[in-house]
């Protein structure tokens, strides 16, 4: 009986004492950066490396395209444009006749900076 009435207290406290506190969640870096933004990419075409159409885009390239930064928004790695304060990036592949355009965004989750595809578009004639 003793040892019923102290697992039953135990358990009151449990229930009315206090509640665990959320764990920390990770806060996102101060701003994007170019480095963060290649990362993401390399990432991204690391599970889906398919574009469109069949087009694939190996992430060890990504990984070593030169990083260029043309302003505190703008950067480059390779052929992708990003906006690193709009988070979002672009892509454009083909000529002036015909090829595909691609747009993508950057969001932190789970303490990092991932990518996504949010359009693919093909044209033909000038863009």
């Amino acid at each position: 009986m003793i040892r019923l009435s102290v697992v039953f207290a135990a358990s009151c406290l449990v229930l009315v004492g206090c509640e665990a506190p959320d764990p920390p969640q990770p806060e996102a870096p101060a701003r994007l950066t170019p480095e963060l933004a290649q990362e993401a990419l390399v990432a991204m075409f690391r599970t889906e490396p398919v574009l469109m159409d069949g087009i694939r885009y190996d992430p060890e390239k990504v990984a070593a395209f030169p990083l260029r930064r043309d302003d505190d928004d703008s950067a480059r790695c390779g052929p992708f444009g990003i906006s690193l304060k709009g988070h979002h990036w672009n892509l454009t592949l083909g000529n002036e006749h015909a090829g595909y355009l691609f747009s993508g965004a950057f969001e932190y989750v789970g303490g990092r900076w991932t990518s996504r595809v949010t359009q693919a578009a093909h044209y033909h004639g000038r863009h």
